[in-house]
């Protein structure tokens, strides 16, 4: 485990956070727990790394009043693993739902630049530019 997100990765996977709603918190413990070198002991660390993975909510973005609308090279855009559930709940996108979300950025969607949205919501507005 080299970076960061990749621990928290891991440990969302341990926790089966792919298929249920997990605590933000739990996710933390538990990264911290498998972090043999204690390089991430920062909890604001954890919670900044794993918001920028994290397709649907206000802190992701880097350029606050553009909402990174150029630039795809930030990581929610690269790299998108998480999906807030709501207030410190979080879940793993499943591949199907990164692939919705990869579609979005392709299309340029307006709704990948809202604070916050719904994968149902992201899912119907994919739907309805692809048919």
């Amino acid at each position: 485990m080299n970076r960061e997100i990749d621990l928290l990765v891991d440990a969302a996977e341990i926790l089966d956070a792919r298929n249920t709603d997990t605590e933000l918190q739990r996710i933390r413990k538990k990264a911290m727990s498998m972090d043999k070198e204690n390089k991430y002991n920062s909890e604001e660390g954890l919670d900044a790394s794993l918001n920028y993975h994290t397709i649907n909510m206000r802190s992701r973005f880097r350029d606050i009043v553009n909402k990174d609308r150029n630039n795809n090279r930030v990581e929610w855009k690269r790299e998108p693993y998480f999906y807030w559930v709501e207030r410190g709940i979080y879940r793993l996108l499943k591949n199907d739902e990164k692939d919705i979300f990869r579609i979005a950025i392709d299309k340029d969607l307006d709704i990948i630049y809202k604070d916050f949205y719904s994968l149902y919501q992201l899912k119907n507005e994919v739907k309805e530019i692809i048919g």
